[in-house]
Formats: structure tokens, C-alpha cells, sequence
């Protein structure tokens, strides 16, 4: 007995793994992070996971007119290194980067 090929077309398809484990897809390779300065003014990234961070901080300060030298970019309290990795700093997607005004000095104590 043939069947008809609506009757074919309807059965699941079954996917058969002949090399291995699956690779990383392109979603598993970045993820969306976010960059937010003092003022609660927000940006949105899609970034990939092994990329130094150098790029990301470039754009956004070339974005919101600042000057790299003059913002320090934290993550959990910690500040971030341009030479750095979102996968190394163990970023999960929608992680919240935020900038601040650099601040040097206050070494010395008037009594």
C-alpha cells in the first residue's frame, strides 16, 4: 500500500546526530549586554562571548560624546579592563555594565 504525499509530509521528522555533539549556535556564541551610566541612560549590545571589550567601550563612549580616558566601566563592583572578555569576567546575557566618571586622586589628608 503507497501513501499519499500529504500523509508523508505530516509525519515529525526525527534529527539523527552523526558527528558528535551539536556545535555552539550563533545565540550560545553572544549574548545582550547593557551599558548604563550615572544619569540611568542605558544601551543595548549584542556581543560575542570571546570578544575583548575594547570595541564595546569605544562605541559607547563615541555614542555618548565621552572621552574613554575620563570613565571607568564596573561590573559587580569590580572595574572592567578593555583587554577583558565577557566569557573571562563570566557575563550572563542582559548583565548590566555601568560607567562612571573616573575619579583620581585624594591622597592627601588636611588635618
Amino acid at each position: 500500500m503507497s501513501q499519499s504525499s500529504e500523509e508523508v509530509d505530516k509525519k515529525p521528522l526525527k534529527a539523527i546526530n552523526t558527528d558528535g555533539p551539536p556545535s555552539e549556535s550563533k545565540e550560545d556564541k553572544s549574548l545582550t549586554l547593557k551599558v548604563k551610566d550615572q544619569n540611568g541612560v542605558e544601551l543595548t549590545f549584542r556581543y560575542k562571548k570571546t570578544a575583548t571589550l575594547h570595541k564595546l567601550f569605544d562605541y559607547y563612549c563615541e555614542q555618548m560624546n565621552f572621552s574613554a580616558a575620563l570613565v571607568r566601566f564596573i561590573y559587580d563592583g569590580v572595574h572592567i579592563l578593555a583587554k577583558q572578555t565577557p566569557e573571562e569576567l563570566n557575563l550572563k546575557d542582559g548583565d548590566v555594565i555601568e560607567v562612571f566618571a573616573r575619579q583620581d586622586g585624594g591622597g592627601r589628608h588636611y588635618y
